[in-house]
């Protein structure tokens, strides 16, 4: 199989989000390693974290970690391939891993930052014109509400393969996928995430 430049950009940026995605979740983000194999169309992903935060990834009765496997499959069905997505949970500490200039996963996990750059990463992996979502966020008391503008044909590309409440979408629904794991990452920095999607 020969490799598309474009679409090899594509899947490395998703490897990125990914990780800071999970860097997010969790209480040692330093920690965090997701390593990436390639077989033929398959990606396949696996997440190291230290023990501790394991559950976390993984989510109450798996709801994070599905929700993870949903945004991600999404993803890389824009590039044309196909993802497995796995946790590495043997008892070795997890590789360190140096924080790039910039990048979510580094902040200290008691005082929550804007997590309106990483959901526009997200969200932009996930619809047709990427260059057109924007995501603006709006503190109240401990409350940061995260609004998402899309065009409206990317509408259903967000919504996913059937018609979902955006504020209610059901756990294997990309929407309600998306909400379940920004829930989490919320959750884990004292924070309460609202998202709403508008439109434009």
């Amino acid at each position: 199989m020969t490799n598309n430049p474009n679409t090899e950009k594509l899947v490395a940026e998703i490897h990125a989000v990914m990780t800071d995605l999970v860097r997010n979740m969790v209480r040692n983000p330093h920690n965090v390693n997701v390593t990436r194999k390639d077989v033929s169309q398959l990606v396949a992903f696996a997440i190291k974290t230290d023990q501790d935060d394991v559950r976390r990834v993984i989510g109450a009765k798996g709801k994070h970690f599905n929700a993870l496997k949903t945004i991600v499959g999404a993803m890389l069905k824009r590039a044309g391939r196909e993802s497995h997505v796995a946790i590495d949970e043997s008892p070795n500490a997890a590789v360190s891993v140096l924080k790039k200039e910039g990048a979510l996963g580094g902040f200290n996990a008691r005082q929550f930052k804007d997590a309106s750059k990483l959901l526009n990463r997200v969200v932009a992996q996930c619809v047709h014109e990427p260059e057109r979502v924007a995501v603006t966020s709006t503190d109240v008391g401990a409350t940061s509400i995260l609004e998402i503008k899309i065009k409206a044909s990317d509408f259903d590309a967000l919504r996913g393969e059937r018609e979902v409440d955006f504020e209610y979408g059901p756990d294997g629904e990309l929407i309600g996928s998306i909400k379940n794991l920004f829930d989490g990452i919320g959750k884990n920095n004292g924070r309460v995430l609202k998202l709403v999607v508008t439109k434009i």
